[in-house]
């Protein structure tokens, strides 16, 4: 499987998240050698990229749990090690989010500030947001009522 992106392309890349390798060249993400959902638990989870001005906005689709979690954060902070300025969450299409869900979203919002970036999440569903309510997450985290407000909070 291989997916290609240039400034005269779609800016989306989207994959399902078990293994991946990413590369990074000027004006195009290579998203490379990826391995098909697991078989056994039949758990996919797929990511999408999209650059929106400076900011990099991360819009996740499927279920975010243990199954799926280690391949998450690393890719994420992968992609993320790479650019520079604020990034989105967008959590529209994201159906299920468990503790090591949670865990990756507190990984990416300490990286971000021990960076200087700003993380702002969007999006959120009913199931999810009370999941973050909970958890006390809304109190400390960014949360914006559109992604347009947010990809604009990241800029200022």
């Amino acid at each position: 499987m291989l997916f290609l992106a240039s400034a005269s392309a779609p800016r989306y890349i989207a994959r399902s998240l078990v293994a991946c390798k990413v590369i990074f060249a000027p004006g195009a993400i290579l998203i490379t050698d990826c391995a098909q959902p697991d078989q056994e638990t039949g758990v996919e989870m797929n990511v999408t990229f999209e650059s929106v001005g400076t900011a990099s906005v991360i819009d996740l689709l499927g279920r975010l749990d243990s199954a799926n979690a280690a391949t998450v954060e690393a890719e994420l902070l992968s992609y993320l090690s790479e650019g520079s300025g604020g990034v989105v969450i967008d959590f529209q299409r994201l159906d299920y989010i468990s503790s090591a869900g949670l865990r990756i979203v507190l990984v990416v919002a300490k990286r971000m500030k021990q960076a200087g970036r700003k993380l702002v999440l969007t999006g959120f569903q009913s199931n999810i947001k009370d999941v973050f309510e909970i958890s006390g997450f809304l109190n400390i985290l960014d949360v914006a009522p559109s992604r347009a407000e947010a990809v604009k909070r990241t800029e200022g």
